[in-house]
């Protein structure tokens, strides 16, 4: 599952994915600040805006060690992710940013 959060009232958008990260990973410092990349809207049983971040390892000499209760922290070229363990909403995402790379 990709690392995602409901952003709060009054939070700003990168607050949320910087939180998202630190409430999944033992050490979020490991990670860059994450920038913001794009957005998307989706409308069905309720309406969905979904603020895209990106971060990167601060240095390839580390890695990502998951907080409980999660299991397993892994990084994924776009090309190799493993779809069968993701949630249906998580790839509509993914699949969205591949069409449109620059947030169209």
């Amino acid at each position: 599952m990709l690392p995602a959060t409901m952003v709060r009232y009054g939070e700003k958008p990168r607050e949320a994915a910087r939180r998202a990260i630190i409430g999944q990973l033992s050490d979020a410092s490991i990670l860059r600040d994450p920038e913001f990349h794009s957005f998307q809207s989706y409308s069905g049983a309720h309406w969905d805006i979904v603020f895209l971040f990106q971060t990167s390892l601060a240095s390839k000499d580390v890695s990502a060690v998951p907080k409980d209760p999660f299991v397993e922290a892994a990084f994924y070229d776009l090309s190799h992710l493993p779809r069968s363990e993701m949630a249906e909403d998580h790839l509509e995402v993914i699949e969205h940013m591949l069409q449109f790379p620059e947030g169209d």
